[in-house]
C-alpha cells in the first residue's frame, strides 16, 4: 500500500536485473527521507562539481549511503558467502552495481514502479 508517511522500520525491497558486470541482486533498504535525503543529494552534487580532486570522497559517499540504508541483500562472494554490508566491502563492489543501487535508494519515487514496501 502506498503511503505518504514513512513509519519507523519502513523498508523497500528491490531487485536489480543481471547485467554484463554483476548478477541479479535482491536487496532491502530503508529510504532516506527529508533532511537526510537533501544532505545526501547536496553532498553528491558538491563532490561532483569539484571534479577529479574529489573522486575518492565521491565514491566513499556513494558507498556510505549504501551502508547506511541497505538492510539486507543476497549478494555473494566467490565462495557463496553473503558479502557483509560494511564500508570496506561495499567499496570493493562493482562500480556499476554501486551506482545502480544508489540510484534506486535515492531516486526511488522517480521510477514510476509499484511500491514494493513492507512494514
Amino acid at each position: 500500500m502506498k503511503t505518504g508517511y514513512i513509519d519507523d522500520g519502513y523498508t523497500i525491497e528491490e531487485r536489480l536485473e543481471e547485467t554484463a558486470t554483476y548478477p541479479e541482486v535482491h536487496f532491502e533498504f530503508r529510504p532516506p527521507i527529508g533532511r537526510e535525503l537533501q544532505k545526501i543529494t547536496y553532498a553528491i552534487q558538491r563532490l561532483r562539481s569539484e571534479g577529479e580532486k574529489s573522486i575518492d570522497k565521491y565514491e566513499e559517499e556513494l558507498c556510505q549511503t549504501l551502508v547506511d540504508h541497505v538492510q539486507s541483500w543476497d549478494l555473494c562472494d566467490r565462495n557463496g558467502e553473503v558479502v557483509p554490508i560494511d564500508l570496506d566491502h561495499v567499496l570493493r563492489l562493482d562500480p556499476y552495481l554501486v551506482g545502480d543501487m544508489f540510484a534506486r535508494i535515492v531516486n526511488r519515487n522517480r521510477r514510476g514502479q509499484e511500491d514494493d514496501s513492507k512494514n
